[in-house]
């Protein structure tokens, strides 16, 4: 009975203090986004990212929806900027290495392959691509 009971507890106690987390929120407001190719023109928007994910797209003068123990970052980009949720590259050799010799790809092992991959992987990243097909 008593092991039930401390059991109970401890649940209890780890429910609770589970369920109050606080997220990273980041507030992106823009007054030239690219959001909808079907809408065509970019236009303003705010963009809340919330622990690493896309939450909300909302109207760029709306509050930020955040608790009290959020960390929130804003961000605001004027109409010189664009922003955009990512490039995509449909036509990438991402285990390839351009300066390697044309015999190379007979001797290369997958694991050698493996390794160009990623770090192709990492530059295209860096470079703004979100999104590629190899």
């Amino acid at each position: 009975m008593v092991r039930g009971c401390l059991l109970t507890g401890v649940l209890t106690v780890w429910g609770v203090s589970g369920s109050a987390h606080a997220a990273e929120v980041i507030a992106i407001r823009a007054e030239r986004a690219l959001l909808d190719a079907a809408r065509g023109e970019p236009g303003p928007a705010l963009i809340v990212v919330r622990d690493g994910r896309v939450a909300e797209v909302l109207a760029v003068d709306a509050e930020v929806p955040s608790g009290p123990d959020d960390s929130l970052h804003e961000y605001r980009f004027g109409a010189d900027a664009t922003v955009l949720p990512g490039l995509i590259d449909s036509h990438v050799h991402l285990t390839g290495d351009p300066g390697g010799h044309w015999w190379q790809a007979a001797v290369t092992t997958p694991e050698y392959s493996t390794a160009v991959g990623l770090k192709n992987a990492a530059i295209t990243v860096r470079a703004g691509f979100t999104t590629v097909r190899d």
